[in-house]
């Protein structure tokens, strides 16, 4: 604490830490230059040489690691990491709930989100888990066949339990060891929703296509039955044209017998 005027109530232990440091209190720095450029910022906590090295006026800040927040000039963060290019864990502190945030392996968080993690997948505000499902991420893309869906589909088997940690709250689900290989884990003793969606979104479509199937021939066949209901009804026409002709044909030869036999 070279430059210390009137701050108080800090710690350094280190050569050069908290170096520049005036009238900041309360700040804890350990190793070679942490926060050493400290000089009004407050509250801070810096394990590892150089955290926290270019902090001025920051408070509220808490770096771990070697290098830990080294370019960090702001407050109420969170740096756990050996490197100053990408730290395993990057947070924003808030007596707010809803306005701390995580980041797992990025520093990039979206406003709507309260974790972030360097592929993509993300928990928003509202409590929804998005799981990473980029393309970029992805080897081996193949179209999940109806067989294997409608096969993986007969063999799950629903359930319902309670874990044993948590007995007051009952659920509905799947056994890890139980499902079939097409949405198994390698350990068989976890589960991706998404795998067992991708089954049902085949089934649905496979039963999909085959229920237009059955319309398309269902109308084909009441297009049909409606061709020969015509064709009959028309020869009902010529059948009752050719009875009421042959009447009249009888009729006209029973006058002429009546007039013959008459002479």
């Amino acid at each position: 604490m070279y430059s210390n005027v009137s701050g108080r109530w800090n710690n350094a232990v280190g050569g050069k830490s908290l170096y520049s440091n005036t009238t900041g209190v309360g700040n804890a720095a350990q190793g070679f230059a942490t926060l050493y450029s400290n000089t009004t910022g407050s509250n801070n906590l810096a394990i590892g040489n150089t955290a926290g090295y270019n902090n001025k006026t920051g408070s509220g800040n808490v770096f771990l690691g070697w290098n830990a927040g080294f370019a960090e000039t702001g407050s109420n963060t969170l740096y756990i990491t050996n490197n100053q290019q990408t730290p395993l864990l990057y947070g924003q502190f808030s007596s707010d709930p809803a306005a701390n945030k995580l980041g797992i392996g990025t520093k990039n968080i979206a406003s709507g989100d309260t974790i972030a993690v360097w592929n993509g997948a993300r928990l928003t505000k509202g409590g929804v888990w998005t799981n990473a499902s980029s393309r970029e991420l992805k080897d081996n893309i193949e179209t999940l066949s109806a067989e294997d869906a409608n096969a993986a589909l007969e063999a799950l088997s629903p359930v319902r339990y309670v874990y044993k940690n948590s007995r007051d709250e009952a659920y509905v689900g799947f056994i890890a060891e139980d499902v079939p290989e097409l949405v198994a884990s390698n350990d068989h003793k976890s589960l991706s929703p998404m795998d067992i969606v991708a089954v049902l979104t085949t089934v649905t479509k496979d039963q999909k296509a085959e229920i237009a199937s059955l319309r398309k021939l269902l109308a084909e066949q009441e297009s049909t039955n409606q061709k020969q209901e015509s064709t009959n009804q028309q020869q009902e026409a010529r059948m009752l044209q050719m009875e009421m002709a042959l009447a009249e044909v009888l009729r006209g030869q029973s006058s002429e017998y009546q007039v013959s036999a008459n002479d």
